[in-house]
């Protein structure tokens, strides 16, 4: 609750060290705790983030003892799209779009993972698939700033993608009339 993700971190590592192999379901959690802290840790170096691939892990354990979890689902979603491995994001978080449980979610739950379609979607470069999720986020949180501009991003995004394949048509038309 203080964001001090270092003292958070510490505590559930010290946590972790005083599981006995019995418990499961404190593991699955701490799993899952761990993970949302190593994804929110700071990281102030180059390259790769460490913190990514260990949150990535302890997720991935979250969600293979939960995998109907909306929460959980948009959270490793979330890491995967920080890590730039957008197709996992995207796999992870469509088979919940497309399971007959998606409409009786709760809406932050439905629009946190169509979130995370519309982003990968838009990162692997399929524009108009893309505006489709964000739309249907829009549609779910209406109220949502951050939902209507990333719409908005996307839709330049597609203008700006129209404009370039016109000017590509238009050059083509120039030169075969050249010749």
């Amino acid at each position: 609750q203080e964001k001090d993700w270092a003292a958070a971190l510490d505590s559930y590592l010290r946590a972790e060290k005083l599981l006995r192999a019995g418990q499961q379901r404190e593991q699955v959690s701490l799993s899952i705790q761990l993970g949302k802290t190593y994804r929110r840790l700071p990281f102030a170096g180059t390259g790769q983030n460490p913190n990514l691939t260990l949150a990535i892990e302890k997720l991935e354990a979250g969600i293979a003892a939960s995998p109907g979890s909306y929460e959980l689902a948009a959270e490793l979603g979330g890491a995967y799209l920080a890590a730039r491995q957008d197709e996992r994001a995207l796999d992870k978080v469509d088979r919940l779009i497309n399971s007959k449980d998606f409409a009786s979610a709760s809406a932050d739950d439905r629009a946190a993972v169509v979130l995370i379609s519309a982003k990968a979607q838009y990162n692997l470069g399929k524009l108009a698939v893309a505006r489709q999720r964000f739309e249907a986020a829009v549609q779910i949180r209406p109220k949502d700033s951050q939902l209507q501009r990333a719409l908005v991003e996307t839709i330049n995004a597609q203008a700006w993608a129209a404009l370039r394949e016109i000017g590509r048509a238009s050059c083509r038309e120039r030169v075969s009339l050249n010749v």
